[in-house]
């Protein structure tokens, strides 16, 4: 079982659900680690593009990123 923490503002410690983002321009890799990941039962969100990840992009509910490095336009480093 995983169990996301996350400091609150006041330093205690709080359980949250954040997410997993898999941004990647292949959609096969993506389908790969939605299934390997869904059947963790963990969150997820997929993105075809580190600039479609930029424009939603919400810090308070992001817990890891899954990037491919080399993309068209804007690449994953």
């Amino acid at each position: 079982m995983v169990t996301w923490v996350n400091a609150s503002s006041s330093g205690d410690m709080m359980s949250d659900e954040l997410k997993i983002c898999i941004i990647d321009d292949n959609a096969g890799n993506r389908q790969l680690m939605e299934g390997i990941i869904g059947a963790a039962g963990l969150p997820h969100e997929s993105f075809d593009s580190a600039e479609s990840f930029l424009a939603a992009f919400d810090p308070e509910a992001t817990g890891c990123l899954l990037v491919d490095l080399k993309m068209p336009g804007m690449n994953g480093i």
